[in-house]
């Protein structure tokens, strides 16, 4: 009778084990996932503030030159 429960109790261990690693598995891989992930955002998020400075300078070039085709143009509306 005690063998028959040590081995109840060694297959109940062994099956816990088996459980608490292929979860411990699956958390490792999901961890592995989300470092990937989380990298292509921080890229990705990079390329963005990149891509904006870039227009905000184009945006202010354009604005500066609007700004004095403005002032050329009341320049020569007042000459005439």
């Amino acid at each position: 009778m005690n063998i028959v429960v040590f081995e109840q109790r060694s297959e109940l261990t062994m099956s816990n084990t088996d459980n608490f690693e292929s979860k411990v598995d699956q958390l490792i891989l999901a961890c592995q996932e989300l470092k990937r992930d989380n990298l292509a955002l921080k890229k990705r998020e990079s390329a963005l503030i990149a891509e904006k400075n870039q227009l905000a300078k184009r945006n202010d070039i354009t604005k500066r030159k609007v700004e004095n085709m403005i002032s050329r143009l009341q320049a020569l509306g007042s000459v005439s």
